[in-house]
């Protein structure tokens, strides 16, 4: 079966002012982004992406669509609101990668507390300091 891209964010909420965490600022559902979602049905692509409005936990709760080749986290930078987002990590196949934005202290702290008790995690590649001018991500892949 076709590959599926599944987005989630509070952006996709219409008419909604949606705050992010302390290091985002407020944002309202704009029309770049309800442009972008347009572009990808006049492309043909609305069968490969689905935009899904909410918050990554309250997703989660509900997922129904089975298991996923990768999830990339870059949400909240709290180490509460990672913790949660590492619920998704079980969703993902043997093989599949985890990738996590804005590797900074409390992101850390949550994933290392998540494999430390699920140990068929392993780093790929881990950002060890903020880069110049590069993204500051950290990628880890389940055992398969």
């Amino acid at each position: 079966s076709a590959s599926r891209l599944v987005a989630i964010d509070p952006i996709f909420i219409e008419d909604k002012m949606v705050s992010r965490d302390a290091n985002h600022t407020w944002v309202q559902f704009s029309g770049d982004v309800r442009q972008l979602m347009r572009r990808f049905g006049q492309a043909g692509l609305a069968k490969y992406v689905s935009f899904v409005p909410g918050f990554s936990q309250t997703v989660r709760e509900t997922w129904d669509m089975g298991p996923v080749d990768l999830v990339l986290v870059d949400a909240e930078h709290t180490y509460e609101a990672v913790k949660q987002d590492v619920q998704w990590l079980d969703l993902v196949r043997p093989g599949g990668l985890a990738v996590f934005d804005d590797w900074m202290s409390p992101v850390r702290a949550a994933v290392n507390e998540y494999m430390s008790v699920h140990r068929d995690w392993k780093y790929l590649q881990e950002s060890t300091e903020p880069p110049k001018g590069e993204w500051w991500v950290t990628l880890l892949q389940k055992d398969g």
